[in-house]
């Protein structure tokens, strides 16, 4: 018993000390820079870097080849004896190698004291020993010797999650609730998979529950029930037995929040088909069909007001003031907005708050007085529990510095939100480790750094892939560097293959060392957990690639690039990977398009494939059809206008020649008018170019980068962003079919003051080559 009670307080330290995100004391109130009281984050200079060798012992010593070529054969236990006659292999590695065989033989016993050795030496691999060491006692039934093992292995931050886990399973066995939650606190905020950051808050809320922590525990799971359109039923039981009669009309505001527009119009046809009249869900249901549909918005106010009345319950009447609300910010009736949010904000238990809080910041931003959302996310940091998702509030919080010119604040929010929320599973082409990057850089040039901030950005334009990658390119361009955003894809060398040694940042030691030892599971593990040390080095986004495909040569690179955000250029070994994410179609049509618009091939194929995919069938709820898009309207005035024909109609925009060719000249002409700023056309091209022309306006005083994060269409936002980073990887994975010459993103930092005329607004005029 003295073990465990020296290993638990241990332990207690570590949390104390060394976890992330950890809220076991009071968070800070009344200043935005000091949100953050976790483990000191990297000075915004670049990564310490160092020359690791890769080359796999296998290939050097020809006794560590055969005991690969026996483990490969399933023959562990003769692989471990063949290691006795390597003389290359440093001993730790050995070491840890031959019991990583022999317990892979079911020799436990022999593989531990192996493990123990390694445990204690001074090696990079010894957390992981001392992991495999715990994990070996476990199942051996001896929990309390287990304890110190895993607390060991902590002191590796990708064990984190895996031995805080085993820690909680151990403590909660013993029938120790505080020392469980500290553990799932420890292990919270180094869960990197959706699946199991859900399922672990879903059992930490139960422990709160049982700690009298009701609130945290509700708020916890508010925020599962509300982040699903299919919750898990334990969940589901536990919300409606909270909100009992309140319930059914809970359940119609996490429908609305997250269903999809099909899911919602099937939900319809269900209500108005029921026996049962169901005036409130009626209602929200038309509402939220015609929020969504932009020309009916003042509708959908009048169907959220039917449900208000509608409502029997004061979880009903939030629910439609909540959506009225959401419709009003739609409308750019921020200010009514704002009144509203705050009736519900009123509510501590409201299952949105906290996102609430975010939004209210966010109208404070887009308003011009971003002072004032301060205090809303003071509320929130102060509120918000461990493993919270917490990203569009740091984000937030840098911008509120940020506009105001305190750009050491900025970087404060900016860093967490770089270093330990880089991953958004749910949003494959969205990242905000590099967007982080980028505005921390940003800020760290207003503040006049200049030299490190051209530093940064070049590592950034250079090792990247993506929308912030071009901005940094634009960035380094200004300062003189004369660089190109694409460059002719690689499909000669294989993504498996390496030099001999590669400069990676210094933290990559321990997946160095696996992937010489050949683990290269345990490899691209380590290095995943090390990620945002990554963007530093296009070398280590390449290591990780091999890795990965050397422990999956089954998978697909799809399934990988879902996983990060930085993936090898394709000018790099890159191009096999990026290929099955950009498909192409219809090339010829697409270079008969461009020669008529004068618009690159590669913008409008990126665009189809963010538009259609390529499906000359797909219309859109707005009356957009076909590859690009196109309404009717607008193709006929094309049509007219540009081309001396007549009106077209849906079967001529189905039409994939007819359709590429009226979209072109209309984005050729958004081009022109917006001075060839890629972002701006793209949003006037997505959003309308009154939408854009009244966004220009508004934030008028920024700079073409910052307008671009203010747009108030997240849709729009996102759109510019991923076409803008696939319109060079298209013109790089089709080389030369898209030109011989490498073309660059056009983003200046400054939206001129005058549009140029625009198609109808001077008669008829249009921008394209004869």
């Amino acid at each position: 018993m003295q073990v465990l009670s020296r290993h638990v307080w241990l332990f207690a330290i570590l949390v104390a000390l060394g976890t992330p995100n950890s809220q076991a004391s009071a968070q800070p109130k009344g200043e935005l820079n000091r949100i953050i009281e976790d483990e000191k984050e990297p000075e915004a200079e670049p990564r310490r870097m160092r020359v690791f060798s890769v080359v796999p012992y296998a290939i050097e010593d020809a006794a560590v080849e055969e005991a690969v070529r026996l483990a490969s054969a399933g023959s562990f236990a003769r692989a471990a004896g063949a290691l006795a006659g390597s003389e290359t292999m440093p001993a730790t590695s050995k070491l840890f190698l031959k019991a990583y065989y022999l317990q892979r033989a079911g020799r436990s016993q022999q593989a531990a004291r192996l493990f123990a050795k390694v445990a204690v030496a001074n090696s990079v691999l010894a957390p992981f020993a001392s992991f495999r060491l715990g994990a070996m006692q476990v199942q051996a039934g001896k929990g309390t010797a287990a304890v110190g093992h895993f607390v060991s292995a902590m002191a590796e931050p990708t064990l984190r999650a895996e031995a805080g886990s085993m820690l909680a399973d151990l403590f909660e066995r013993a029938g120790n609730v505080d020392r469980t939650i500290q553990a799932v606190e420890a292990a919270l905020p180094w869960l990197r998979k959706g699946a199991d950051r859900r399922a672990m808050l879903l059992r930490y809320s139960f422990l709160l529950f049982t700690n009298a922590r009701e609130t945290e525990a509700r708020w916890v799971l508010n925020d599962l029930y509300m982040a699903s359109s299919k919750p898990h039923r334990a969940v589901e039981d536990r919300v409606r037995f909270h909100y009992g009669e309140g319930f059914e009309e809970l359940r119609v505001l996490a429908l609305l929040h997250q269903g999809s527009r099909s899911s919602l119009r099937r939900r319809l046809a269900q209500v108005e088909k029921s026996a049962v009249p169901l005036p409130y869900e009626q209602s929200m249901l038309r509402g939220a069909l015609a929020r969504l549909a932009r020309r009916n918005r003042e509708l959908a106010l009048q169907h959220f007001e039917d449900a208000s009345n509608a409502a029997k319950t004061r979880e009903g009447l939030e629910a439609a003031l909540y959506f009225r609300g959401r419709t009003l910010e739609s409308l750019d009736r921020d200010l009514e907005a704002r009144d509203m949010y705050d009736t519900l904000l009123n509510n501590r238990e409201f299952p949105l708050f906290r996102p609430l809080l975010v939004r209210q910041a966010s109208i404070c931003i887009r308003e011009g007085v971003p002072g004032d959302g301060v205090a809303y996310l003071e509320r929130l940091f102060s509120s918000s529990y461990v493993g919270e998702d917490l990203s569009e509030a740091y984000w937030k919080a840098g911008v509120i510095h940020y506009l105001a010119q305190r750009w050491a604040d900025a970087e404060v929010p900016w860093a967490q939100l770089q270093y330990h929320h880089y991953y958004d599973e749910r949003a494959a082409w969205e990242f905000y480790g590099p967007m982080a990057r980028y505005w921390r850089t940003r800020a760290l040039q207003e503040s006049g750094r200049v030299d490190l901030a051209v530093q940064l950005f070049l590592e950034q334009a250079t090792n990247q892939t993506g929308y912030y990658a071009l901005q940094a390119l634009n960035r380094a361009g200004e300062a003189g560097y004369q660089l190109h955003a694409a460059a002719p894809a690689n499909y000669e060398t294989s993504p498996l293959a390496l030099p001999d040694t590669l400069l990676l940042p210094a933290e990559f030691a321990a997946s160095a060392e696996f992937f010489r030892l050949g683990i290269w599971q345990l490899a691209f593990d380590t290095a995943r957990g090390r990620l945002p040390s990554a963007i530093s080095s296009g070398q280590a986004a390449a290591f990780m690639a091999s890795a990965w495909k050397r422990a999956n040569p089954r998978g697909g690179w799809r399934s990988y690039r879902r996983m990060m955000a930085d993936l090898p250029r394709t000018s790099d070994n890159g191009a096999r990977m990026w290929a099955s994410s950009f498909p192409i179609d219809y090339l010829p049509l697409i270079l008969k398009a461009a020669k008529r618009s004068g618009l690159g091939p590669h913008i409008i194929a990126a665009i189809v494939r963010f538009e259609s995919n390529f499906n000359p069938k797909v219309a859109s709820s707005a009356g957009a059809i076909g590859l690009l898009q196109v309404k009717r309207n607008t193709g006929s005035d094309v049509s007219i206008h540009c081309l001396g024909k007549g009106r077209v109609n849906r079967r001529t925009l189905r039409d994939p020649e007819t359709n590429l060719l009226l979209g072109a000249i209309y984005v050729a002409a958004l081009f022109k008018r917006h001075h060839n700023d890629w972002a701006i056309a793209l949003a006037a091209y997505n959003a309308g170019p009154g939408t854009a022309k009244w966004w220009l306006s508004r934030f008028e005083k920024l700079d073409a980068d910052e307008i671009i994060e203010q747009f108030t269409y997240p849709n729009t936002v996102g759109y510019v962003k991923r076409v803008t980073a696939a319109a060079p990887l298209y013109w790089s994975l089709f080389y030369p079919f898209m030109g011989a010459e490498s073309p660059d993103v056009h983003l200046p930092t400054v939206v001129p003051d005058k549009l140029n005329p625009f198609l109808d607004e001077v008669g008829g005029s249009c921008y394209s080559s004869p």
